[in-house]
C-alpha cells in the first residue's frame, strides 16, 4: 500500500565514508560491522555491569547481558523517557559502567541527552548512545551505536557502525571486525544513503508530527516530543485487521501493538512511519493513515 526504500549504488569507498560521518559526530575511532545488534552484543560483553532504561529501548539492552551472564539495572523513565533523578540515583548507588540509551524512546520521543550526559559524567559512566533512529541531530554518547539496516535514518538495509574515543573499547571491537564483517563493496551504497540521511530524518520527523495533528483527538504518547514514530494508548484486542490493512508495498506493517519493551510498557499501539521511503509519499499518503486509523480505533 505504502512505498519502501530500495538500495542504490555509488563510487565511494571507507574513508569517504568515514569522512562524511564525522561531519556529525567527531570521533577518532570508526569501526564498521554487518549490524548493529552484533555491535551491542560485544559491548554488552566489554561491561560487567550496565544500566539501561526499564522500557523505549533496543531488546539486546536487556537479552545480551543475560546470555552474557552481566549484570543490568534498570531506570525508571515515562513511557520510555528517562527518569533524570532515577538515573542519577541508580548510577550513585549501582555503580554501572556504562548506561545504555536509544536517542529516540522507543522512536518516538527524543530523550534528554544533554542531561543525560551531564550526569553520566558526574558518576564517571560511559554513555552509549544507539542514535539510530536519529543520526544526523546531535548527540553526546561517548560511544556512539548506529544501524544501517532497514527501516533506519542511514537506510542501506544492511550494516551498522561504531563510533567513539574510548581507546579501550575500539581495540576490543576490532577484535571481532572478522566476525561480523561489513562487505567492502557496501561502503559505496552507505556512501549514497549517508547523503540523504539528513533530509529523511527532517521529513520523516514533519510526518509523524503532521499525524499527531491528524489523531489530536487520540492519546497519543509523548505528543510534544519529536519522534519518527507515533505511539497511541489504546484497545489492542482487535487490532489483527488494521495491522493487516496499514503495510509497505513490501508488506510490513506500519503497526506495532503494546506492550513491548522495544516501545512502551501499555496497552496501545505504534504507527511506524520510519518504514515509509519518505521520498515517495506525500502529506495525502499521512492524512489516508490517520482516516485508517480513526476508522479502526474511533475518532
Amino acid at each position: 500500500m505504502f512505498p519502501h526504500a530500495s538500495l542504490p549504488t555509488s563510487r565511494k569507498g571507507y574513508n569517504e565514508v568515514s569522512n562524511f560521518l564525522r561531519k556529525y559526530v567527531d570521533k577518532e575511532n570508526i569501526l564498521f560491522f554487518s549490524s548493529a545488534s552484533c555491535i551491542i552484543f560485544f559491548l554488552c560483553n566489554f561491561y560487567k555491569k550496565i544500566a539501561v532504561p526499564d522500557q523505549g529501548a533496543y531488546n539486546g539492552f536487556l537479552e545480551y547481558p543475560k546470555l552474557l551472564g552481566r549484570r543490568v539495572v534498570k531506570v525508571k523513565t515515562d513511557f520510555g523517557l528517562v527518569d533524570l533523578e532515577d538515573l542519577d540515583r541508580i548510577l550513585k548507588k549501582e555503580k554501572p559502567q556504562a548506561f545504555f540509551v536509544t536517542s529516540l524512546a522507543g522512536y518516538i520521543a527524543e530523550q534528554p541527552m544533554k542531561e543525560i550526559k551531564e550526569i553520566c559524567e558526574n558518576r564517571d559512566v560511559e554513555l552509549v548512545e544507539d542514535a539510530s533512529g536519529f543520526f544526523t541531530e546531535k548527540l553526546y554518547g561517548d560511544t556512539i551505536v548506529c544501524s544501517t539496516g532497514e527501516p533506519k535514518i542511514i537506510n542501506l538495509g544492511f550494516g551498522g557502525f561504531l563510533m567513539t574515543n574510548n581507546r579501550e573499547v575500539a581495540e576490543y571491537m576490532r577484535k571481532f571486525k572478522k566476525i561480523c564483517k561489513f562487505p567492502p563493496f557496501l561502503y559505496d551504497a552507505l556512501f549514497r544513503k549517508l547523503e540523504e540521511a539528513e533530509n529523511r530524518l527532517k521529513i520523516l520527523l514533519k510526518y509523524a508530527e503532521m499525524l499527531k495533528k491528524e489523531l489530536e483527538n487520540f492519546n497519543i504518547v509523548h505528543k510534544d516530543k519529536r519522534g519518527i514514530c507515533v505511539g497511541i494508548l489504546t484497545k489492542t484486542e482487535n487490532i489483527k485487521e488494521l495491522t493487516k490493512k496499514l503495510r509497505t508495498d513490501r508488506g510490513s506493517s506500519l503497526i506495532t501493538a503494546c506492550p513491548r519493551y522495544d516501545r512502551f510498557l501499555a496497552e496501545g499501539i505504534v504507527v511506524e512511519i520510519k518504514k515509509l521511503d519518505v521520498f515517495k509519499i506525500s502529506r495525502i499518503d499521512i492524512v489516508k493513515i490517520a482516516e485508517i486509523l480513526k476508522e479502526h480505533l474511533g475518532d
